[in-house]
């Protein structure tokens, strides 16, 4: 298995990815696998009681939020009350969070003393909400395969999902069983985080939309996500770049591009 990831990471490489084959292509999710105790991996399974609820392994996510009790709502405001008393608090969402609640939430994150506060999205295209969510203190991931609600967890046993609809904004709170499937679920969901870099440009590939930035000695690769209006920055041009480091590769997706002319950023 280390042998496998050695290579799955080395091929990640654009010069040698033609070369990776079926097994190291899917060496992380097996060492995932491995990790996580999925029902056959471990002898023993030590997490029978968890891997067989059926609500685990033989339920979509959004089947599974879609049973949260309709009877028990929770209002933002109440919702804001309560997290001032988590340690960590946790979203998943792939639409941007109403604005009655993102004001807490930075509000909350300003404060000297906060819980720590993880965002995961997905097919969120908005670069500057993104790059506003990363600058107010969140700490931003990549996710995939994220149920259509959004969800809200605080620490690892209070969980609760967004209902929307054209005369309120309200929560449903989660069974104490569902938050704990939903939580651990949901955390092979997150596929890699977001940075915020800058550095010279040091070699381009404009057929492949990439180029490569020097930052503190170290060669980075980038490439544009489409659709963007910004150009492949030229050789020696210093640049911000806002953009996602997955997990699966070594190539940075970058959402936004910031030429660097004097002491002033233009946004390309």
């Amino acid at each position: 298995m280390r042998e496998r990831l050695e290579e799955f990471i080395r091929k990640q490489d654009r010069r040698f990815q033609h070369e990776i084959t079926a097994d190291e292509a899917k060496a992380w999710r097996v060492a995932m696998e491995f990790l996580a105790g999925k029902p056959g991996v471990f002898n023993n399974e030590m997490r029978t009681d968890l891997l067989q609820n059926g609500r685990v392994d033989g339920m979509p996510l959004d089947e599974t939020v879609k049973g949260a009790p309709w009877f028990d709502r929770v209002t933002v405001k109440a919702l804001v009350a309560q997290l001032r008393t988590a340690k960590r608090v946790t979203i998943y969402h792939k639409q941007p969070l109403p604005k009655h609640l993102l004001k807490p939430l930075r509000d909350l994150v300003s404060a000297e003393m906060h819980p720590k506060v993880e965002i995961i999205v997905e097919d969120l295209a908005d670069a500057v909400y993104l790059r506003g969510l990363h600058s107010s203190g969140f700490e931003l991931f990549y996710g995939v395969g994220l149920p259509r609600n959004t969800l809200l967890f605080m620490d690892s046993g209070r969980g609760f999902v967004l209902e929307n609809n054209l005369e309120t904004t309200s929560f449903r709170k989660l069974t104490s069983k569902d938050v704990e499937n939903l939580y651990y679920r949901l955390l092979w969901c997150r596929l890699g985080h977001a940075v915020l870099l800058s550095g010279f440009v040091k070699e381009t590939d404009v057929e492949e939309s990439l180029f490569c930035l020097i930052v503190e000695d170290k060669d980075i690769w980038c490439r544009l996500k489409s659709p963007m209006t910004a150009e492949i920055p030229n050789v020696g041009v210093r640049v911000h770049v806002f953009c996602w480091e997955k997990w699966m590769t070594h190539i940075l997706d970058v959402i936004q591009l910031e030429f660097i002319i004097g002491q002033q950023p233009v946004f390309g």
